[in-house]
């Protein structure tokens, strides 16, 4: 193995994993590359002999910070991806180009290069909140579609920018690698085509990360005197968590994505007779059936023994996350583990003995699972003591607590505080991401901020989406149905409308979040049949009233407090 090594850091999860698969697309096996995210740098720090590649000098000053020893850096520079930029370079004449990106900073770069590329054309920058001055004839985003305006007309996406040649040649100038002429510079188009052909766009569910890996080499940080619970919602679920800790059976905490449930998960550890153990934790939807089986069972092959996290966490707790994911085939195996407290590892043949405290999540209910998802003995087991974890608009008292939290505690910048503005802002956003988004946003500006951040320092889609919903927090404004149903009746499905609220409504009941084809199967069952893009303009529209949270990917959509109590005005009362 090369004993050259590099740590690659980003803010952005997916981000981080592209840049890795284009440095890895370079040098190959000439460089051993470890990508941490920053907010995770602090729990897996450079180790002496490791050399950290970041795009932020902000990086280099927060981290030399936190380091007991000296460490290398190098700092990179990013540039457009030369063979996404065919269809510009395809336009006949010169065109007005409205110019996208994610934030202020990123919309001038790609800007400038892409006058550098083709100066025909009049680029200009579009900045949430300002008018777009005169008429535009396309727009370029930089795998930014989901910020790109509704009037912008036709939409090129040029892709994400990638890391440019000159710091290919720099990190292999530092670490003193030998190509023949004209190799390297072979190497890196290649790695632009195959970005080009392979790499998916990065929309604004960048900010909106789900933790997929495996943690069974960190001490659980977690108390409960560390959560942030001024809310009555926290406060009543920090009390029943610290009861439930004294137990040794199973513990199931759920709630929606980014809630911070393996936070919790921490703390009922160090709450429990099992602190003194160890705590590991492995997301069971990023892996196949036959991987998580080894890594949960261990396994035997050709004399050698491998044990699984229910043998290595003897005497400590094993949180299982998103416990719904685990196959059917697998889960009657998971019901003897816990029940008989013994295992048995892949190709073996006797049973191990296991002293483990299971915790299990979910981010939607169990008993919503049918019995052919989920066994029932599995359910019955996990859900002696069950726990639900509140969303962020739930514990809006806390929202403050949490920003100072983990700007003091988690990256040490007790000189950054948001302006009021920011902070208003902020709290009028409808995180649909949670605590994790949250905490990523703030990630995302403390690398560009100083002092005190205005909002100019907030990513694009929080700003647009806050001029959109206008400067009241809809969440808790008044609900005038008169002023909803006059805007609803100007396209005409005003019943069409308060039916589609009514099946969010009860998939909220139950904790769940629904996906547009679900809704589309249940409004079918009620007798109302719409096509999928009449079924997108009406969801559309009442994200726009601010009836609905409407969320990218699995996160689904959820109807949010103005839309319950819009609902409930124009429901008949018995």
């Amino acid at each position: 193995m090369t004993d050259r090594k590099l740590v690659v850091t980003a803010v952005q999860e997916t981000f981080l994993q592209m840049v890795v698969f284009q440095l890895k697309a370079v040098f190959g096996d000439r460089i051993q590359i470890r990508p941490v995210r920053f907010d995770n740098l602090f729990k897996s720090p450079p180790e002496p002999d490791e050399t950290v590649f970041t795009f932020l000098v902000r990086v280099i000053e927060m981290l030399q910070d936190r380091l007991p020893y000296p460490c290398e850096f190098l700092v990179g520079k990013r540039s457009l991806n030369l063979f996404n930029l065919g269809p510009l370079m395809d336009l006949e004449g010169a065109r007005r180009i409205l110019v996208v990106n994610d934030n202020r900073g990123n919309t001038d770069a790609t800007l400038a290069e892409l006058k550098r590329h083709d100066s025909r054309h009049e680029y200009i920058p579009y900045y949430p909140g300002e008018p777009i001055p005169g008429e535009i004839d396309l727009t370029i985003t930089a795998g930014e579609e989901g910020m790109v305006p509704q009037e912008a007309g036709r939409v090129i996406d040029i892709g994400l920018r990638v890391v440019n040649p000159e710091t290919i040649f720099s990190i292999s100038d530092y670490f003193h690698l030998d190509y023949l002429p004209g190799q390297l510079t072979d190497l890196y188009m290649k790695s632009l085509l195959r970005l080009a052909k392979e790499w998916p766009a990065l929309g604004q569910d960048r900010y909106i990360t789900s933790w997929t890996g495996t943690q069974n080499d960190i001490k659980a940080r977690q108390r409960f005197q560390d959560l942030v619970a001024r809310s009555p919602a926290m406060h009543q679920l920090v009390a029943q968590a610290e009861m439930m800790a004294t137990r040794d059976e199973p513990i199931h905490l759920y709630g929606e994505l980014g809630t911070g449930k393996i936070r919790i998960a921490q703390a009922i550890h160090n709450g429990s007779r099992f602190k003194v153990g160890p705590f590991a934790s492995i997301n069971c939807s990023a892996r196949t059936p036959d991987m998580l089986e080894k890594e949960l069972f261990g396994w035997e092959e050709e004399g050698a023994i491998y044990p699984g996290l229910f043998e290595t966490t003897r005497g400590g707790s094993l949180c299982i996350v998103e416990v719904g994911g685990i196959s059917p085939q697998l889960q009657p195996k998971i019901v003897q583990a816990i029940s008989e407290r013994k295992i048995v590892r892949v190709n073996g043949v006797f049973f191990v003995d296991i002293d483990v405290r299971i915790i299990t999540t979910s981010s939607e209910r169990l008993d919503t699972l049918n019995d052919a998802r989920f066994h029932r003995g599995l359910y019955l087991l996990l859900t002696q003591l069950t726990c639900r974890v509140p969303s962020l608009s739930e514990r809006i008292e806390d929202f403050e607590g949490l920003v100072h939290a983990y700007l003091v505690g988690h990256l040490n910048q007790p000189d950054l505080k948001l302006s009021k503005e920011t902070l208003g802002i902020l709290k009028r956003h409808r995180w649909q991401g949670n605590v994790q988004e949250l905490y990523n946003v703030l990630l995302h500006m403390a690398f560009s901020a100083h002092g005190t951040v205005g909002p100019e320092y907030l990513p694009f889609y929080i700003t647009r989406q806050t001029a959109a919903a206008g400067p009241a927090d809809s969440s808790k404004a008044d609900v005038v149905p008169e002023a909803i149903i006059a805007d609803i009746e100007k396209t005409g499905f005003l019943d069409e409308s308060l039916l589609i609220l009514s099946v969010y409504l009860e998939g909220k009941r139950r904790n769940t979040s629904y996906g547009r084809g679900l809704v589309h199967e249940k409004l079918g069952e009620k007798g109302l049949a719409l096509s999928w893009q009449q079924l997108r303009l009406r969801l559309e529209r009442l994200d726009q009233l601010g009836l609905l949270n409407v969320r990218m990917g699995r996160a689904g959509t959820t109807i949010s407090r103005k839309g319950e109590r819009f609902l409930d005005k124009m429901t008949p009362q018995n």
